[in-house]
């Protein structure tokens, strides 16, 4: 966003991130919505102050030492007592030689929460302190965006206990309470945090003269900012934060193509290959995501059936075929309407990371259950399908929704 005069009037102007339409307003309040005409596409103003944005931090991040070391379930089976941790998931997943799984869930249940918090709650310091450095974790903070899956995790492990219970008793532990309650501050911070206020402490917008309309204009997808041409450092970088600008982005309908073409491949065996053995007393059980689904409506658990189904099934599929329909109208070759394409990718950016439930269950059942008349053991599927999962949401991140505008609207300032 950027200040502008013209004819003495002043105004903000932003560009659409998904339309490149160039958006005019009066300077927003902290509680204003600025919605663009043309694609639907919602741009919020955080309503909070730093001072709470902060608190909030603070708390998540002290929460998250007792979330990570206390037992998150607990399960009593033939008089025998089992519990887990977050990182013993990790560590199980490790053991049987899943190594890519167990990297994954690592970064994505604890190093990233982390990561995500502790930048927050530095950019969130006065600014006096923050020595020169807010900027880089600023758009460090910005990097990590979706990546962290605390919430996601929460419903793996809600599903394991439900699943648990034809074969143990299993109960929530205190690790599962200090869970929700950090991903719950982690949440209102983010979601309250005045963005553009934040940016505003490091460098204030540019104060932008005359027409723009006669400007070459770029948005950056970091900060928000949008600059024009003449006024950008060299190489194109973002005259706030300092980020690479591109017209559009680089490779994107070719990497997109390459990304989904690969997911789709892998999303075979990533339904045809064992995805979890239980092995009971000494007898061993292959079940493939969908067997398992099976097996969940079968014993009455249909709610949860459903969940893991759509999940773990539906919803990869939905991202590789909605993904393609996008392509191909890029390419001409199908003609659909734009508000709607506009819409899909948006449904698709948000659901795209809730395919890592099932993933995140079964790291929670190979640490839980490990008992001599029970044993739960991780299969090759688990591997083909979080590449799935991993490729589908880079391939969603790689593909520029722009190009679906350029191809009906080719000026779009």
């Amino acid at each position: 966003m950027s200040l502008v005069s013209v004819n003495g009037k002043t105004f903000h102007a932003h560009l659409c991130p998904d339309c490149d339409q160039l958006l005019k307003t009066v300077a927003p309040s902290t509680t204003q919505r600025l919605r663009c005409p043309r694609c639907g596409h919602l741009i919020r103003y955080g309503t909070g102050s730093l001072t709470t944005c902060r608190a909030l931090t603070l708390a998540g991040l002290i929460l998250y030492i007792p979330a990570n070391l206390l037992p998150v379930l607990e399960i009593t089976m033939s008089g025998e007592t089992s519990s887990n941790t977050v990182f013993s998931g990790v560590v199980a997943l490790w053991q049987q030689q899943l190594f890519a799984v167990s990297v994954l869930v690592f970064l994505f249940a604890i190093l990233a929460p982390f990561l995500r918090l502790s930048a927050l709650f530095f950019v969130l310091l006065p600014k006096g302190t923050l020595k020169g450095s807010g900027l880089l974790v600023m758009r460090f903070h910005h990097a990590l965006h979706g990546w962290g899956m605390m919430d996601i995790f929460l419903l793996g492990a809600l599903v394991a206990v439900v699943k648990m219970q034809d074969f143990a008793a299993a109960s929530v532990e205190t690790g599962a309470y200090c869970l929700a309650a950090m991903m719950l501050m982690e949440i209102k911070a983010s979601h309250i945090l005045p963005k553009q206020n934040l940016w505003r402490r490091f460098k204030p917008d540019a104060f932008l003269s005359g027409c723009l309309s006669m400007r070459k204009l770029y948005l950056c997808l970091i900060c928000e900012h949008t600059c024009v041409e003449h006024s950008l450092q060299k190489h194109l970088r973002c005259s706030r934060c300092g980020s690479a600008l591109f017209h559009r982005k680089p490779s994107s309908l070719s990497r997109t193509w390459a990304l989904l073409i690969a997911a789709a491949v892998l999303y075979i065996p990533a339904n045809l290959l064992p995805i979890m053995q239980v092995i009971s007393f000494g007898k061993g059980e292959a079940n493939t995501i969908m067997s398992g689904v099976v097996a969940l409506a079968r014993s009455g658990m249909v709610p949860i059936a459903v969940l893991v189904f759509t999940a773990s099934i539906v919803v990869p599929l939905f991202k590789i075929m909605g993904l393609a329909i996008l392509l191909l109208n890029v390419h001409g070759l199908l003609n659909g309407r734009l508000t709607r394409l506009s819409r899909l990718y948006r449904f698709i950016e948000w659901i795209g990371r809730w395919s890592m439930l099932d993933i995140f269950m079964i790291s929670i059942l190979v640490s839980l259950v490990q008992l001599r008349v029970l044993e739960i053991l991780a299969g090759p599927g688990a591997t083909a399908f979080v590449a799935v999962v991993i490729l589908t949401i880079f391939a969603s991140r790689s593909f520029d929704l722009r190009l679906l505008w350029d191809r009906h609207h080719p000026t779009t300032q």
